[in-house]
């Protein structure tokens, strides 16, 4: 700060006028400074150094004899006035834009921090065969909550002419029989969430996300948390949001377009953000 005022008084024209008085003594608005040596001047005012500190004066409160000693001229001054104070704010203008920029980056900074420890929050989850509940999609919170219900209830095994029959889904331990009404419920269930549903295998592992082929329909999943760890033929199981269609090579040179996933990220923050249930009208939104 001293160093852009040091320069800002040599943009400004400031001149200097050495001590050549002794014992000087000088009245200002009915303030008496002792023993006064001159220090740096501008076209509108000196500094002083006193018996008891150090003032400021401008040259329109001295006296003639004084006022000439220091070459005032009220145009020069008034003139010199503004353009101190057009530096004064351009310097507090970008003063302010630093104070700003070192914010922003300090909230990056955190929230990048936030995200990584969800990151690893949502892979542990993930190896305990856990959802993460709250996610961040194209700018939006989604509550995925309902999805998260349903992938964890047990299909239904529906009894038939005497014979049990696994229902789409999984399996359940023999002897457990539900009722066609439950059956129907279930159906109705998987009409609605089953499209969250990833459940199958991982057939490539791309730079962008995973390929994961489930009972036959191919698939591609953006973000998920454990990326990194899966290979080709490890199974899955997790709910994500459909969000269109995904175009890649196979292994034939061909574009083969199939369904897009994205599990979402970490949110950043839940200030602010549009907190709908995935599968929600909401949704249709995004």
């Amino acid at each position: 700060m001293k160093l852009a005022g040091a320069l800002l008084l040599i943009c400004l024209g400031v001149h200097t006028a050495f001590a050549d008085d002794s014992n000087l003594t000088l009245t200002v608005d009915g303030v008496s400074y002792e023993d006064v040596r001159w220090g740096n001047a501008t076209p509108s005012a000196v500094t002083i150094f006193h018996r008891t500190g150090i003032a400021r004066i401008p040259l329109e409160k001295l006296s003639p004899e004084l006022q000439q000693k220091f070459g005032y001229d009220p145009e020069k001054a008034a003139d010199y006035r503004r353009r101190e104070s057009a530096a004064v704010s351009q310097a507090a203008q970008r003063d302010a834009a630093a104070r700003a920029e070192a914010a922003r980056r300090e909230t990056e900074r955190a929230q990048a921090a936030q995200r990584d420890a969800g990151q690893r929050q949502w892979a542990d989850m993930l190896a305990k065969k856990e959802h993460p509940r709250y996610r961040e999609i194209n700018g939006k919170l989604y509550d995925f909550s309902p999805a998260i219900a349903f992938a964890n209830q047990k299909p239904p095994v529906v009894f038939v002419g005497g014979d049990y029959m696994r229902s789409i889904g999984g399996n359940l331990p023999p002897g457990v029989a539900q009722s066609q009404q439950a059956a129907a419920a279930y159906q109705r269930e998987m009409a609605k969430w089953g499209r969250y549903l990833i459940r199958g295998k991982v057939i490539q592992v791309l730079q962008d996300g995973l390929l994961v082929d489930c009972d036959s329909r191919i698939v591609f999943v953006k973000n998920y948390p454990l990326q990194s760890s899966v290979v080709d033929g490890d199974s899955v199981d997790f709910v994500a949001m459909p969000v269109g269609s995904y175009s890649y090579a196979n292994t034939a040179g061909a574009r083969t377009t199939v369904r897009a996933f994205d599990f979402g990220t970490v949110p950043s923050t839940t200030s602010g953000a549009l907190l709908v249930q995935a599968g929600s009208e909401a949704e249709n939104g995004q």
